[in-house]
């Protein structure tokens, strides 16, 4: 018989089993330390989830302020001119009545 053709032995099984079972703690290993890395980053993202919400909200109201400073900004600019043509009345009906004295 060629060695190569004798069948395994019980050593050989019982070193084969160890083999394969060191490498199966080795992956539960793996495993573990990857489930605690992919926790870790789903609380991170959770974390920046939140910090995107709170940033996205303070932009919102951000930005109804400055809409609301540009219509106080129009409505001002509405009331100077009204107030602008008033005078410019007024002016006239002053110089009307200077001219009529």
């Amino acid at each position: 018989y060629p060695l190569c053709a004798l069948p395994p032995t019980t050593e050989d099984l019982k070193l084969e089993l160890e083999a394969s079972m060191s490498e199966s703690r080795n992956y539960s290993s793996e495993v573990f330390r990857m489930k605690a890395a992919l926790d870790d980053s789903n609380d991170q993202l959770d974390i920046v989830r939140r910090e995107n919400k709170n940033l996205a909200d303070e932009i919102k109201d951000l930005l109804d302020q400055l809409g609301d400073g540009g219509r106080s900004i129009h409505e001002l600019d509405k009331q100077r001119r009204r107030l602008e043509m008033e005078q410019e009345e007024l002016q006239s009906a002053l110089e009307e009545a200077e001219g009529t004295l």
